[in-house]
């Protein structure tokens, strides 16, 4: 029992923070609740969804991870970790565009007219915490691969 959590360290750290992450954005901390005027959700909502979705691919590729074992499989989880924790930074703040509220109805994004507003004030503080622990444990873990032997 010990050889395996030993060997899948990086992999239940991910997990518990997938499970954090979609578990965030409606239950830990919210995402803006109310409607909008016109009777539509605020764009945070859309991101909250994006963040569960974010926590998902994490929580399977890791579960994945763990089962078939090998030093390949353990790198290709470690990047797409990276690449998911970076898409959970890079998209609320637009630096990366999906969604246009003027075209689709929706966007991914955060509110942009109060900066009091809880997506800002807890959500993604507590999100930012999630994705440098993402990042830190999966470059940990690219280092690690590269030194140990496993097949």
């Amino acid at each position: 029992m010990n050889k395996i959590i030993k060997d899948n360290i990086f992999q239940i750290i991910n997990l518990i923070v997938g499970i954090i992450l979609v578990a965030t954005p409606f239950l830990l901390f919210p995402v803006c609740t109310k409607l909008m005027p016109n009777g539509h959700h605020m764009m945070c909502f859309y991101t909250g969804k994006f963040f569960m979705l974010m926590g998902v691919i994490i929580i399977i590729t890791n579960l994945i991870a763990i089962k078939l074992n090998t030093k390949m499989v353990y790198m290709l989880i470690h990047l797409v970790t990276l690449i998911v924790a970076a898409l959970c930074y890079l998209i609320p703040y637009r630096i990366i565009s999906i969604g246009d509220k003027t075209v689709n109805g929706w966007q991914l994004s955060l509110c942009k007219t109060n900066m009091g507003m809880s997506c800002r004030t807890t959500t993604m503080p507590a999100v930012h915490i999630m994705i440098a622990v993402l990042m830190t444990v999966s470059i940990i873990g690219l280092i690690r691969e590269f030194l140990i032997k496993r097949r």
